[in-house]
């Protein structure tokens, strides 16, 4: 047996969660409004706050927390770009695609800057950028000519030496890298629980604790969801669930796949390690230190057979967290002794193609969905809210050609 309880409950063993609790009622009578929202994550918090700001009714259902899932269990990690480095993506889907899709997180990383800011969200945001550091020739080679295209189409990178690395990483293991300065590191659950907040200050109502047990569509302008204690009944229905996007529809099936991603936090260390944000090896490791000076260090998924993909289980793996350990130790000076204070794992969702999507299910033309982030949730969810609130309640399609979930149909 691989998968271990380190006896905490379930939010106690989450850095960001550990000090978590219910902010917002439970369900327990029916409801009528316009768009009902399935998923208290980055991207159903940000589109309840979005469509408020539109004039919509808005009732949001959570499951268990808002943050408890994926939005809370990540590295905190404000990041420009998809899953695959720039020139790769070039290579993959085209230059222009390539291009307006690392603009899309650049806007993505402003929009919650700035809303932080206005809003006065107490999430920890730290500019110090981000830096992608190769560990082989291979990827080296890579970041260099992300620098140059992203440079040549207006994008404010860095590519920096081996022995640059060296000094920013206290490593010698990297052979050099990419530094995004307008990217940044978050509290994620504290910053979508400020999103929430702002959302119902909107007059968004939002329930926790409210798994949904069916959603009924009634006919074509109406819609139901079920819940334990109460239904609510509107026009429209998005699925923010993300990996759980399969559970809520079987179109997800093939489209949307859980991945399970392990993330450590130590205790503190004095010694300053890191400004950026590391991500390392085509995003297969990454860390930061923590303003309180603890070391989050997340990744290695690729210690399990399949990748740790298709399966929903939550429990952190042994096998992952001790390669996890071993990465620092093996990599740092600095960090020979340490303990590991808190250890988890949450689902990602990827999809198919490493592009998220977002549009109405085939036949169910009143029930939408976004997701799919692959692994960069909080480098798209919040701007994917914003234009989820554009194309279900003003019928903008600007920009729905990179997302359409209708590229995955068969």
């Amino acid at each position: 047996m691989t998968e271990k309880s380190t006896g905490k409950s379930e939010h106690q063993r989450v850095y960001w969660l550990r000090d978590a609790e219910q902010q917002f009622p439970e369900l327990d009578r029916n409801l009528t409004c316009d768009v009902i929202i399935i998923g208290g994550g980055i991207t159903g918090t940000a589109a309840a706050y979005w469509m408020r700001q539109a004039g919509a009714r808005v009732v949001l259902l959570e499951e268990e927390l808002v943050a408890s899932g994926a939005s809370g269990r990540n590295g905190g990690f404000l990041l420009t770009g998809t899953v695959e480095h720039y020139a790769r993506a070039v290579a993959l889907i085209g230059g222009e695609k390539t291009r307006r899709l690392f603009d899309f997180t650049v806007e993505n990383i402003r929009l919650m800057k700035d809303f932080i800011r206005e809003h006065e969200i107490g999430c920890d945001l730290d500019e110090s950028g981000s830096l992608h550091a190769a560990i082989s020739t291979e990827e080296n080679v890579e970041l260099r000519e992300s620098a140059t295209l992203m440079q040549t189409d207006g994008f404010q990178v860095e590519y920096r030496d081996e022995a640059d690395i060296a000094a920013l990483t206290q490593s010698d293991l990297y052979k050099g890298g990419l530094f995004t300065p307008e990217d940044a590191g978050v509290h994620p659950a504290r910053m979508v629980s400020g999103i929430a907040k702002e959302a119902v200050a909107a007059g968004a109502q939002i329930f926790e604790n409210t798994p949904v047990t069916q959603i009924i569509h009634d006919d074509y302008d109406s819609v139901t969801v079920e819940t334990p204690k109460g239904r609510v009944s509107g026009y429209l229905v998005l699925l923010g669930t993300n990996a759980y996007s399969q559970l809520m529809d079987d179109f997800f099936q093939d489209k949307i796949l859980p991945v399970r991603g392990h993330a450590m936090v130590t205790s503190p260390i004095t010694q300053k390690l890191w400004n950026p944000v590391i991500y390392a090896n085509f995003g297969y490791e990454y860390f930061r230190q923590l303003p309180d000076g603890r070391v989050l260090m997340g990744g290695m998924r690729e210690s399990v057979p399949g990748g740790d993909a298709q399966h929903f289980n939550e429990l952190p793996d042994e096998r992952v967290t001790t390669q996890l350990i071993a990465y620092l130790k093996d990599n740092f000076t600095a960090l020979k002794t340490f303990t590991v204070d808190y250890e988890w794992a949450g689902i990602m969702g990827f999809s198919r193609d490493g592009i998220p999507m977002l549009g109405s299910l085939p036949g169910k033309s009143n029930v939408f969905a976004a997701g799919g982030y692959t692994g960069h949730g909080m480098g798209f969810g919040f701007s994917m809210g914003r234009l989820a609130a554009q194309v279900m309640l003003d019928g903008e399609n600007i920009g729905m050609d990179l997302f359409s979930l209708r590229r995955l149909v068969k």
